[in-house]
C-alpha cells in the first residue's frame, strides 16, 4: 500500500486540530471540566507536532526530530494526566513530562536525532507507554456506568499493541522518509494507527458527553435536601425492584412514612430546624435499610420504601426500628427540644399483577390508620385488603360516598 505520508500527516493534524478546538470550546462552557481543558490542549499539540513532521522533506531533519517529535510525544503525556483529570485522580505531572524531558536529553546525545532507528525506537515505545496508562485510567473507572468507557478502553488498548508493533518493523524495515511511501507494511500500519487515532478522538468525546448526560438524570433523580432519591427516583427504581421480585414470584412491601406535626415543628423552630429533621430522618432509614431496597423522598415530610423480598414479619422489624431510632435521635435536633417522631404505613404484597402505585395506594391508607390511632406507630395493610377496598370504591355510584353505598 503506498501512501503520500504528508497527505496523511495532513489528514490526522486537521481531525485532531478540529477534536481539539471542540474540547476547549466545551471546557469554556464548563471550566471545571479540567480533563477537557487537557485533552483539548493535547490535541492541539498533536495537531501542531503533526504539522511539522508532515513538512520533513521541507525542515531540515533536526527541527523535524526534535521540535516535531517532542510536541507528539508532549501531546500523548498530556492524554494521560488528562484521563487522571477525567477519573478525578490527582494528575502526575512529573510522569506527563518525562517523556518529552527524556527526548530532549536523548536529542542533545552525539548522533541521536540523526539515527532514524533509535529516535524512531524510543517515540514508540514512549508513546505506546502513555497510551496504555491511558487506557488503564479509563478502564479502572467502571464504577461509573458510562457505555462508551469499555471500548475506549479496548480501542486505547489495541492503540498501545500497534504502537508496539512497530518495534520489530523499525528494527528490520527501513524507514527513512524516503522509503516509507514505498512500505506496503508501514503504509497498512501507519492507515490503521489513523483509524484508532480517529475513534479514540471520537470516544473520549464520547465519554464527555455520556457523563453530562449521566450527571444531568442523577441530579433530576436526587433530592437535593436530603441527597437521596427524590419522587421519580422512588417511582423508577421501585418499579423495577417490584418486578424483579415478581418474576422470583417474592413478596414485596411498600413503606410511607410521614414526619409527625412537621407543620408545627417549622413554625416553632425554624425552617433550617425542619430541613435539618427531614435529613436527620433520610439518615435514619438509609442507615437500616439494605442496596436492594429503595428509599426516596415522595414530596415535603413524606418518604417511601420499597422492600423486595420481605413479608409482613421483616417490614415490621425494619420500619419500627426506624421509628423507634428516629424518635431516640430526633430528641434534640440543632440544639433544640425538638421531639420530633414519624408514622408508617405498610402495605404487604404476596406475589401477583399488582402495581406499585396501587401498593402505595395501600401504604397510604394504612398511614392515614396510623396518624388516626395518635402518630408516631406503625400500621399494615394487606394487599387482599387493599384490592377489596379498591373494589368497593369502584362500586361507588358517582357523587356518592362509600358509607352511602
Amino acid at each position: 500500500m503506498k501512501l503520500d505520508l504528508a497527505t496523511l500527516y495532513l489528514v490526522s493534524l486537521l481531525t485532531t486540530a478540529f477534536a481539539g478546538g471542540i474540547f476547549l470550546y466545551t471546557w469554556r462552557q464548563n471550566p471545571a471540566q479540567r480533563a477537557v481543558l487537557w485533552w483539548g490542549v493535547s490535541f492541539l499539540v498533536s495537531a501542531s507536532g503533526s504539522f511539522i513532521l508532515a513538512l520533513e522533506h521541507r525542515l531540515p531533519p533536526l527541527i523535524v526530530h526534535l521540535v516535531g517529535n517532542s510536541a507528539v510525544i508532549l501531546s500523548y503525556g498530556l492524554l494521560w494526566t488528562a484521563a487522571r483529570h477525567f477519573e478525578h485522580r490527582e494528575p502526575l505531572w512529573n510522569y506527563g513530562l518525562a517523556g518529552t524531558a527524556l527526548w530532549f536529553v536523548a536529542c542533545a546525545l552525539p548522533g541521536f536525532a540523526n539515527q532514524v532507528t533509535a529516535s524512531g525506537l524510543y517515540t514508540v515505545t514512549v508513546l505506546a507507554i502513555y497510551v496504555f496508562a491511558t487506557a488503564f485510567e479509563i478502564g479502572r473507572g467502571y464504577s461509573e456506568k458510562l457505555v462508551s468507557r469499555p471500548l475506549a478502553t479496548l480501542v486505547l488498548t489495541l492503540f498501545g499493541l500497534l504502537l508496539l508493533s512497530y518495534v520489530p518493523v523499525i528494527l528490520t524495515t527501513d524507514i527513512a522518509p524516503a522509503a516509507r511511501g514505498d512500505n506496503p507494511l508501514l503504509g497498512a500500519m501507519l492507515l490503521a494507527a489513523y483509524l484508532l487515532w480517529f475513534a479514540i478522538l471520537f470516544l473520549l468525546m464520547t465519554l464527555v458527553k455520556e457523563r453530562g448526560e449521566l450527571r444531568h438524570r442523577v441530579a433530576s433523580l436526587r433530592d437535593p435536601l436530603t441527597g437521596g432519591g427524590n419522587r421519580r427516583y422512588f417511582m423508577q427504581e421501585g418499579a423495577w425492584a417490584l418486578e424483579k421480585a415478581r418474576r422470583a414470584r417474592q413478596p414485596s412491601a411498600v413503606v410511607i412514612a410521614d414526619l409527625d406535626h412537621f407543620k408545627s415543628i417549622n413554625d416553632t423552630f425554624g425552617h433550617a430546624t425542619g430541613d435539618a429533621v427531614l435529613q436527620l430522618f433520610a439518615e435514619v432509614a438509609r442507615s437500616h435499610l439494605d442496596p436492594d431496597q429503595v428509599f426516596g423522598r415522595l414530596g415535603g415530610e413524606e418518604f417511601g420504601i420499597f422492600l423486595p423480598g420481605s413479608g409482613e414479619t421483616e417490614a415490621l422489624e425494619i420500619t419500627e426500628r426506624i421509628r423507634r431510632n428516629f424518635a431516640a435521635k430526633a430528641l434534640s435536633v440543632d440544639g433544640f427540644a425538638v421531639s420530633a417522631k414519624v408514622s408508617l404505613g405498610i402495605c404487604l404484597a404476596p406475589y401477583s399483577t399488582h402495581q406499585l402505585t396501587e401498593m402505595l395506594a395501600g401504604a397510604d391508607s394504612a398511614l392515614y390508620e396510623a396518624k388516626n390511632k395518635g402518630r408516631n406507630r406503625v400500621e399494615t395493610v394487606s394487599f387482599a385488603d387493599l384490592t377489596a377496598a379498591l373494589a368497593a370504591m369502584r362500586r361507588v355510584a358517582p357523587g356518592e360516598t362509600t358509607e352511602a353505598a
